[in-house]
This record gives C-alpha cells, structure tokens and sequence, in this order.
C-alpha cells in the first residue's frame, strides 16, 4: 500500500513538473495552422530561429509566423530602430503583445514591422599600423628601422586589444638599438564606464641588457570617452614582473599599476 502510495506521488510530482515544463514553454504560430513549442532565440534577416527538444533549431521564415509567445523577457527591434523588451504574449492576428517595463500597458507591435529580436551585440574593429625608415649616407651612415601595429575588437561589453612595436638602429655597421615590445589585454565592461581588465606584456631590450620582461596584471578602470575619433579612460590594478636579464641576474616583483589612455584621429 506504501509502495503505491510512492509511486502514486511520484508519478504526480513528474506530471506537474511536465506540465509546468510544457506550460512555460514559447509558442509560436504559423499560418498553415502549426503551432510549436520550444524557446525564441533570435529573429536576423527574415529568419525565426526557434529551439526545439524534438527537433533542434528549426529556421522559420518570420512572414510565416502569425502569433507568438514567450515566458522570459526577449528585445524586439522595430523598423525604425526603437526597440521593447518583455515578455511577448498573442494579439490579433499578425499582432502580439510586448510587455515592457518601462510602461505600464502591453505595446502591441505589428509582426511585419519587427526586424530583430535577441540581436548580437554589434562588433567593432579598428587596425592601426604605422612603419617607418630612414637612412643617411655620407660622413655617417646610419639606418633606423620602426614599426607599430595595433588591433582592437569591441563588442557591447568586451573590448580585446593586442599590439606591438619594433625598433633598431644601426650606425655604420654596429648596431645602436634593438628592441621590441608585444601586449594584449581583455576589458570587461559591468556598466556603460566601468570595466575589469587584464593584460599581458612580453619586452625585449639588447641594449638594457633585457633578455625578456614578462608582466601580468589586473585592475579596474574607467572610460569617460569612447568614440571613433576619440578615446579616453584610466585604470588602475596590481601587475607581476618578471625580468630575465641577459648578463645581470634575474629578477620578479610585485607592482602597482596605473594609466591614462588618450587617442585622438
């Protein structure tokens, strides 16, 4: 009688915890009668992509969808560009129902109007190089050698940068400088200004006797301008150094690390 009893209740507990399943799942509509269950992931150039526990990603051309519902706040993009976020429930149809926060009523929102939903934060590259060399020839003779280069990917809240210079001058035949310097650093923005960083340098100096400086770091910092023409921010945090000499001993510490950043094109 006790073991019915158990299975009884489990068997209650796995059709409630189904159901709620099946109940808070998104739906969607579509104009030859089908209704789907499954989760909104994003709408991109005319296509639905709607997941599924039985199929996968199915891929819906949106001009035939002609209802839609969702239980989690998902970001709609209209035509124009303005935007609502909420919770979707059905209207009439070709219409659903955006309950935004912002406002108190549902804004109802015309499927033929919508361009996006869930979109991916646009990615933004930027790529500098500059290569210099002279050379002289008479009473002395001399050539410099210099080049830089830096990439930097941007997304709504990561920022990746790598880069690197390299310098050598030579007078006559003797070498005069030689030296070279790569860096990469990854920001992680919390709010709109404020991000966490880390970042890895790696120098090399033959004429400072530096075999190769290693440096590690993290910290804090913020952007108080952030443009395409024009960059400024500050940062602070804690680095480790490390430092192989060619001939003198080698050495590693603790450092505090600060930084301003301006750029102007």
């Amino acid at each position: 009688m006790m073991k019915a009893k158990g299975v009884s209740i489990i068997l209650t507990v796995l059709f409630v915890v189904l159901a709620w399943g099946q109940a808070s799942a998104d739906e969607v509509w579509l104009k030859n009668g089908d209704r789907l269950t499954g989760k909104v992931v994003s709408l991109d150039a005319g296509t639905l992509v709607f997941k599924t526990s039985y199929a996968g990603d199915l891929f819906i051309k949106w001009e035939e969808v002609v209802n839609l519902k969702t239980d989690e706040p998902i970001k709609v993009v209209l035509g124009d560009e303005t935007t609502a976020q909420g919770p979707v429930s059905p209207g009439d149809s070709g219409k659903v129902k955006v309950k935004a926060e912002q406002v108190a009523e549902p804004v109802t929102v015309d499927l033929a109007n919508v361009k996006a939903i869930n979109p991916k934060p646009p990615l933004r590259t930027n790529l500098r190089a500059n290569v210099g060399f002279s050379m002289t020839d008479g009473n002395t003779d001399t050539q410099d050698i210099y080049a830089d280069a830096e990439f930097m990917a941007r997304t709504l809240q990561n920022r990746f940068t790598i880069g690197g210079l390299y310098k050598r001058s030579e007078d006559g035949d003797v070498k005069t400088e030689d030296k070279a310097l790569g860096y990469m650093k990854y920001d992680h923005f919390f709010t709109k200004k404020w991000y966490a960083y880390a970042n890895a340098t790696g120098e090399q100096d033959e004429f400072k006797d530096l075999d190769l400086r290693v440096t590690l770091g993290v910290g804090v910092g913020y952007q108080f301008i952030e443009t395409d023409r024009t960059n400024l921010s500050v940062e602070g945090g804690l680095s480790y150094v490390d430092e192989n000499y060619i001939l003198a001993e080698d050495n590693s510490f603790m450092a505090g690390r600060w930084a301003v950043k301006f750029d102007h094109f």
